[in-house]
């Protein structure tokens, strides 16, 4: 009852008053009439459950026969009943009810009616035809139904709840009432249910006790409790999809009775009769552990609500809270109960269109022309309008205007050279569907006046009998304007033609005004509307009496291949013969292998080929043919290129060194390991005073070395190389330092040399003279010899402190002596060391030890056995004891036993011994899988080996 009913004493009601539930027996639902607009009333058949909804005034009765009777508009001063009906409130809103059997929702009109006043008897007609109507659907024993459309529908309100935990009271919708705008689509913006810009439905997901009301985004109070009738499970139904223990204490909840676990329960309801347009349920985890809900609870027993999923057959009403799942989609979470529905399942509702299809956009001067094709669907409403989106930029079109129900707009607010791009919508009466595919155009000013077609191209003449042959190919551009003719020029020398005759648009031409033996000359331009343009290339022939029979050109000559960035690109020289008939094509041939070219491209009458979409770093082989009208002739030379990345700066030089003297400082170092595909043209010198403070000093050719004369002696100076390319400057060497000083002298000698003998090598090491003589050690120089005191100069060494005489037989003694060198010369020589290299020593004896087999599986209550080999190595002889443990991989009681015999073996050198380990099990043994490890000892030699013992039932 509305809050205006509420206010209305109840003497105003007479005795002959439509009390509600009077036509019952008929089958009629009546009720008082408090509010200018009429309620209408959902009956179906075979159900005691009456549905209502308020919508526009009117009154729609269900029978398979179309019947209409329209009952005319009440006033004010009609408002006396007759037969007992009396209206409590002022009507002053023309009602045109339909009565139909059509089922067909029926709108109505609701115009303020400035007629006011009414003669009595008029009111008493009107009411009086009411009555017949109110007769005529209890006679037809129907009860007024809910108009049903496409759009969203007003929630009735106030149903029980079938779960005796919930006391809030439900509202009927249907899932598009939930869905909104985007039905089928899931979104929060659109629905009724959405509080704001991130959450919809109750504020809480699993809360013991949601709120009866929350406030949506337009300030309306709406119960988020509803029930919706008539839906089906979808998809995957009801199913698990976490069991745990788990519960979320702040709202509530607890353990369930008994520390048991259980699951939370999901599943998808559906329209009855549709197929899209879903929304989840889920039973809540907090609810199973409260006992609110589960299987002390049949009304939503998850376990008896899985056996009703059947492909749409069996039709449910269902009861929950909305909930947005953000910001994924709508569902009932807690769902709190179900039934079998006991009606029939409502028509599916329409739905927003599907997506405009094949968008292409059209770009013209100052303007672009969008075309498109209608969506797949129209969501069961037709289509009224489309709607323009465009952007700047891909994915940011906005909304540019809407128009009709056509399949193409102009856009003339655009501006030439700028890239637009549009999206598509199509709207029908639920709503806007989605939007198309994206397409973008750029309007460009018109072209530019025409002009005279360019040169022809590849003129080519050819002497025959009498006749020269010409053929030419059509210019590379005809100024904007077809060409209409070609102008012959003919002369009988060089530079000398004159117009000789005047063609259509064809490219050939047959000169038969010729004499044989006379060499003539021709050329050819192109002629359009605008005008002639230049001539060709000249071309001339000889005429002569008829050649012997055209032949296939000979091979092409002098194939030259480049490589460049995943492609090489090939150039040749026509055949020294084209076999008496004009070349027309080439073929290209490749191969990855010498000899192994096949054909990958036929080409015009050229002489060069780019090869692209090829891999950097494969060489390639090329062959090519020239082909006429007789055929194709031999192929020419084999060439081949390497396809390469693009050049790169070069890498950074090597090996930096700095090297002072006297008030210079000389830098040396390698070129960079890669110059990155283009040749190295300079080197840049950096220097500074400090450590990593370089600037650059100087820019020298492509050398590998430089005197830095402006320096001062004392001063330390630090330096970096650079490498430069035609392709610019790459990174920096490594940082060298030097301090110039005064001239030098000689470094000390060496110290602490000593020599140590090995297999036919002596190694020398030693220590740097405690002073350089002012200048950096460059080399040592080892002397040796086979007397004391008498070492030539054996080796010149870099500034190292160590030596490998490798060419020393073993058994004679060498003597050696090492001296320093910097850049003042050589110092003295070190002490003297000798050494006498000799072979190594033999390996000790040993022993080995392994098992046969090394695995085995033994049945409990069985034994088995297993040979320890023992083998003598490097002439080993001796006892060699033995020993076993064993181990368990995982929980074992009772251990089979391993033993061995004998326990000891005896080996003479490079002899062989066995003993036999035998693996013994009881009944009572534990199954698994054992580890016996046999140790072999003699003395300080120790080896084991492994027995893996799988023991079975």
């Amino acid at each position: 009852m509305s809050s205006r009913t509420r206010g209305v004493p109840r003497k105003r009601r007479q005795a002959g008053a439509v009390r509600p539930g009077q036509f019952a027996d008929r089958g009629i639902v009546s009720r008082e009439l408090p509010e200018p607009a009429l309620r209408s009333v959902a009956w179906c058949p075979g159900s005691d459950a009456r549905h209502a909804r308020r919508q526009t005034p009117g009154l729609l009765i269900r029978r398979p026969a179309p019947t209409q009777v329209v009952i005319p508009a009440i006033t004010k001063e009609q408002e006396t009943a007759t037969d007992g009906v009396q209206f409590q409130e002022d009507v002053n809103v023309r009602k045109n009810i339909f009565l139909s059997r059509s089922g067909t929702s029926v709108s109505s009109t609701g115009a303020a009616d400035p007629r006011e006043p009414r003669a009595r008897k008029a009111a008493l007609m009107i009411l009086f035809v009411g009555i017949l109507v109110l007769a005529f659907a209890a006679y037809l024993n129907v009860t007024p139904s809910a108009a049903i459309d496409g759009a969203q529908s007003a929630a009735t309100s106030g149903l029980s709840s079938w779960n005796p935990n919930v006391t809030c009271a439900a509202d009927l919708v249907t899932i598009q009432d939930v869905l909104g705008s985007a039905y089928p689509h899931q979104a929060l913006s659109g629905s009724r249910y959405q509080h704001n810009a991130t959450s919809g439905g109750i504020p809480l997901e699993r809360s013991l006790s949601p709120p009866c009301t929350i406030t949506n985004i337009t300030g309306a109070v709406l119960s988020p409790f509803v029930q919706i009738n008539g839906v089906s499970l979808y998809g995957y139904g009801v199913k698990t999809t976490d069991c745990s223990g788990w519960y979320s204490k702040q709202n509530g909840g607890q353990r369930y009775p008994g520390n048991k676990t259980f699951c939370t329960n999901a599943g998808q309801i559906i329209t009855l009769g549709t197929t899209s347009g879903y929304m989840k349920i889920e039973i809540d985890r907090d609810w199973l552990g409260k006992g609110y809900c589960g299987p002390n609870v049949p009304s939503c027993n998850n376990e008896t609500l899985g056996q009703e999923q059947s492909n749409g057959s069996i039709s449910l009403d269902v009861q929950g809270f909305v909930f947005w799942e953000g910001p994924y989609h709508w569902e009932l979470h807690p769902f709190t109960a179900w039934k079998l529905s006991n009606s029939p399942p409502p028509p599916p509702p329409n739905s927003p269109p599907s997506a405009p299809q094949n968008l292409a956009a059209t770009g013209g001067n100052a303007q672009v022309t969008l075309t498109w094709q209608a969506p797949a669907s129209d969501g069961g409403s037709p289509i009224t309008n489309y709607k323009i989106y465009r952007g700047g930029a891909p994915s940011t079109e906005t909304l540019l205007t809407t128009v009709g129900n056509v399949l193409t707009y102009t856009d003339s607010a655009v501006t030439n050279g700028v890239t637009y791009y549009y999206q598509v919508s199509a709207v029908n009466s639920p709503g806007e569907g989605a939007k198309s595919n994206e397409a973008s155009a750029t309007p460009n000013a018109p072209p530019p006046p025409p002009t005279p077609p360019s040169a022809p191209t590849n003129l080519v003449a050819t002497g025959g009998n009498a006749q020269v042959g010409l053929t030419w190919q059509a210019p590379g551009s005809n100024g904007g304007s077809p060409i209409t003719n070609y102008k012959i020029y003919r002369g009988g020398a060089p530079s000398t033609e004159t117009l000789l005759t005047t063609v259509g648009a064809v490219t050939s031409y047959t000169d038969t005004a010729v004499t044989n033996g006379v060499t003539y000359y021709y050329q050819v331009s192109a002629v359009n509307n605008v005008g002639e343009g230049p001539r060709s290339n000249e071309a001339s022939a000889t005429p002569s009496a008829a050649p012997p029979p055209p032949s296939p050109p000979s091979a092409p000559q002098n194939l030259a291949a480049t490589g460049g960035n995943a492609q090489v690109t090939l150039t040749w020289q026509a055949p020294a013969s084209n076999g008496g008939s004009p070349i027309t094509n080439y073929k290209i041939y490749r191969g990855t292998t010498s000899g192994g070219e096949t054909l990958v491209a036929t080409i015009g009458n050229q002489l060069s080929y780019s090869d692209g979409g090829l891999t950097n770093g494969v060489t390639y082989y090329y062959q090519v043919s020239a082909v006429n009208n007789v055929g194709e002739g031999p192929r020419s030379n084999e060439a081949s290129a390497t396809p390469t990345a693009p050049a790169t700066p070069p890498g950074a030089p090597q090996g930096l060194v700095a090297t002072a003297g006297d008030a210079t400082v000389t830098l040396t170092w390698s070129a960079p390991s890669s110059n990155g595909g283009s040749p190295i043209t300079n080197y840049r010198i950096y220097r500074s005073t400090t450590g990593g403070g370089e600037t650059l000093q100087a820019t020298i050719g492509n050398v590998l070395t430089y005197s830095d004369t402006s320096v001062t002696n004392g001063v330390t100076y630090y330096y970096q190389v650079s490498a430069v390319s035609n392709v610019g400057e790459g990174p920096r060497s490594n940082e060298a330092s030097a301090t110039p000083t005064a001239p030098a002298g000689p470094p000390g000698a060496p110290q602490g040399l000593v020599a140590t003998a090995g297999d036919a090598t002596v190694t020398l090491t030693w220590s740097a003279p405690s002073s350089n003589g002012g200048s950096p050690i460059t080399n040592y120089r080892i002397y040796r010899g086979t007397s004391s005191n008498g070492e030539t100069l054996k080796a010149t060494i870099g500034n190292v402190l160590t030596y490998t005489d490798t060419s020393v037989t073993n058994g004679v003694t060498y003597y050696y002596q090492v001296s320093a060198v910097n850049g003042a010369g050589e110092g003295p020589r070190s002490n003297e060391a000798s050494a006498t290299p000799s072979p190594p020593p033999p390996p000790p004896p040993d022993f080995g030890i392994s098992a046969t087999p090394a695995s085995l599986s033994i049945q409990i209550g069985s034994s088995g056995t297993s040979t320890i080999a023992l083998t003598s190595l490097n002439g080993f002889a001796g006892t060699i004891g033995l020993s076993t443990s064993i181990a368990c991989s995982g929980l074992c009681l009772i251990y089979p036993t391993a033993s061995l015999n004998p326990t000891s073996v005896t080996l003479t050198s490079g002899g062989t011994g066995v003993s036999t380990l035998t693996v013994a099990t009881s009944v009572l043994t534990t199954p698994g899988t054992y580890t016996i490890t046999i140790t072999a000892t003699s003395g300080s030699i120790t080896h084991t080996v492994t027995v893996t013992v799988q023991v079975t039932l």
